[in-house]
């Protein structure tokens, strides 16, 4: 039975996976920055009052992504979590095949018998107090992975119709799911609970922003731990999405969501190089293209010839 396996490749993963695009805010590096640095002022630019100061917050037109449907909302709330989703098919498209091999998807596929073309989204959680969550969805043969795995009827428990296996992994037709918590996945993305995908969560803004990223984390409040405590104060949530350009490299951009557009126009008025800095970390191959205020967000987009996650 390939349990244990699954299980130790979904928990590396999901570590590299929340590392990879957290760690340009993990380290601030010297305190004091060179105001006159061409990289992180070139091309800037900033709104002019008038186009943001009536912009409330929940504008955007769209839809949040569908893994948003499967994170609990209270995990944000209680727990201090930060999430994770790749979108696997775009990954296997536009990815460098490095760097989508580094989240092991077609281990995923080899451990459960799935398909990769099937799968949608990995996604998952990381919880400061505890282990996370890691899960695939997408389009499966639910008995097919069950006799893939060797599992047997005294090894699982069926659970709001999926199969539960060694109480942490759960499989259904249209996921899979590894963690202590498996259920409030389940009953987020079966309307029994609050998902950070419904639209009382507080979190549409943020999540129609970064709809488009082929791979993203968001955060309550700032991401990283070594952030600025005066801009980490402001700052309601925070998200940051990979997508890859057409003409190759990496394009980075980061969303912070303040409570108020106001707040968004104070905070990149008086923190515009802390904001640079912190989201771009050690990263110096990564030039500024824009960064300017949207409605409640300081949007920032970065961008580097060579793509590493």
């Amino acid at each position: 039975m390939r349990r244990r396996d699954y299980l130790y490749v979904a928990g590396s993963t999901a570590a590299v996976a929340v590392a990879g695009c957290s760690e340009s805010t993990d380290d601030t590096g010297d305190d004091e920055t060179d105001s006159d640095d061409e990289t992180t002022t070139e091309g800037t630019e900033t709104p002019a009052d008038d186009e943001t100061d009536e912009q409330p917050g929940g504008t955007l037109e769209g839809d949040p992504p569908d893994w948003a449907a499967w994170i609990p909302a209270d995990m944000f709330v209680t727990e201090g979590a930060t999430a994770f989703a790749l979108d696997i098919q775009t990954a296997r498209e536009d990815f460098p095949q490095e760097s989508y091999e580094g989240f092991q998807i077609q281990r995923f596929a080899d451990l459960t018998g799935a398909d990769e073309a099937d799968m949608e989204f990995f996604f998952g959680t990381e919880i400061r107090s505890e282990e996370g969550v890691t899960a695939i969805s997408g389009n499966f043969d639910k008995e097919a992975i069950l006799d893939h795995m060797d599992a047997t009827d005294e090894q699982t428990e069926t659970v709001q119709g999926y199969e539960v296996i060694g109480g942490d992994f759960a499989v259904g037709d249209d996921a899979f799911i590894v963690g202590t918590e498996y259920q409030r996945f389940i009953e987020a993305r079966h309307g029994t609970a609050d998902s950070l995908g419904s639209t009382d969560s507080g979190w549409e803004e943020l999540l129609v922003a970064v709809a488009d990223g082929a791979f993203v984390t968001v955060s309550e409040g700032l991401l990283g731990e070594d952030s600025d405590p005066d801009l980490k104060a402001a700052v309601n949530k925070s998200g940051l999405e990979v997508i890859p350009p057409d003409s190759g490299g990496m394009r980075v951009i980061a969303h912070l969501l303040f409570d108020t557009a106001a707040d968004a126009e104070s905070a990149l008025e008086e923190h515009e190089q802390t904001i640079i800095d912190e989201v771009r970390g050690d990263n110096t191959d990564q030039e500024v293209r824009s960064i300017e205020t949207d409605g409640r967000r300081v949007v920032l987009t970065l961008e580097s010839d060579t793509f590493e996650l």
